[in-house]
């Protein structure tokens, strides 16, 4: 019942902004993208060209800067020719669809608990933030899950490209590739990492040498920003044993994804490494703790203790504006990282799946 009360009102908010469009991450993706059809790719990551951009479109109002990759400004192509209030609505519809998608394709249960399951999701402020906010978190949740329930049909080439969304903000997610060849699902990541060299590549020529300068200089802006959350190294400030918590966490990922039997250990692996050693994260982008709570759940019932750890970390995040919110999170995170380490040390007599030919 909470669930579905924090569910309503986040639904509420969300159609609050639909009614009144703040100039949130949305109103950068679309400034971009209309510059990049106005003036060429080249000029994508002009800041200044994109700052008067959005005060000539009256936009300009707490204006941050586009430094995504070029396909998310792609993508935001055909709205940008929209006024911004028609395009957010679009926007906003089709993250909402991720978001159902997700939930279709990766929740567990049947009958009430399922629909418990899309209260649930609704009811957590990050989930619900990345609609509001216009960001691209439901786009990655939607392909990750897709990914997953196609690897469980055989469907690796599929499955491959499912992941491709990855790009649009790849510090998230960048690992779960990684777990999922090292799980032995190798037709998916090279279908997934030739897809990604050609939109890389694409980029590349689209921008030009002055264009990836530009680029340069927009990253290193973003980067002196005070608006950066780093969780991990907000707790660990020396460089080295920094270097070494990063290496040890991708050590741990490996040995999960590659003593795993099914998808599911090396997807949630993948999301606590790459949550973990990211550059920069924002609140919203531990939504993806709730996928990985899903799948984690459908492993063996020592998975599900891995769950409650996500989940507590989820929920944890509820009182972001008032707390230090990141330092619960990573800690809850790194002991989901642990537990399942130690559900992979038993050596299993039965074959891996994951090794089986893809159809």
């Amino acid at each position: 019942m909470m669930a579905a009360v924090l569910a309503a009102i986040n639904l509420t908010k969300i159609w609050a902004e639909l009614s009144h469009p703040q100039y949130d991450d949305f109103r950068d993706f679309y400034v971009a993208a209309r510059l990049g059809m106005l003036q060429g790719w080249a000029h994508l990551y002009d800041l200044n060209g994109q700052q008067r951009l959005a005060e000539h479109l009256g936009l300009g109002s707490g204006w941050g800067p586009f430094v995504n990759p070029p396909p998310m400004a792609w993508m935001l192509a055909p709205l940008s020719l929209l006024p911004y209030r028609p395009a957010f609505w679009c926007w906003a519809g089709m993250l909402t669809l991720m978001l159902v998608l997700t939930w279709i394709w990766a929740a567990p249960g049947a009958g009430r608990w399922r629909w418990g399951q899309l209260c649930l999701l609704l009811a957590f402020f990050v989930v619900a933030a990345g609609v509001i906010e216009g960001q691209a978190v439901p786009i990655i949740l939607a392909g990750v899950a897709g990914a997953w329930r196609l690897l469980r049909g055989g469907r690796q080439t599929a499955a491959g490209l499912a992941l491709l969304p990855i790009l649009f903000k790849p510090h998230i997610a960048f690992l779960i590739p990684i777990a999922l060849v090292s799980a032995g699902y190798r037709r998916c990541f090279l279908v997934w990492v030739s897809g990604t060299t050609i939109l890389v590549l694409g980029s590349i020529a689209s921008l030009g040498s002055d264009g990836l300068g530009l680029y340069a200089h927009a990253i290193g802006v973003l980067i002196g920003s005070a608006q950066l959350d780093i969780p991990l190294r907000r707790l660990i400030s020396d460089p080295v044993a920094l270097g070494v918590v990063d290496l040890l966490t991708l050590v741990l990922m490996l040995i999960i994804a590659r003593r795993s039997h099914s998808p599911e250990p090396a997807i949630v692996a993948g999301s606590l490494g790459s949550l973990l050693i990211a550059p920069h994260l924002n609140p919203q982008d531990f939504a993806l703790l709730v996928l990985a709570g899903w799948l984690s759940w459908r492993m063996e019932p020592r998975g599900r203790w891995v769950t409650i750890l996500l989940a507590a970390g989820t929920l944890t995040l509820l009182t972001a504006p008032a707390t230090r919110w990141w330092l619960p999170v990573v800690l809850l995170e790194i002991l989901a990282l642990a537990l399942l380490t130690v559900r992979a040390l038993p050596i299993r007599a039965y074959p891996n799946p994951a090794r089986q030919p893809s159809v």
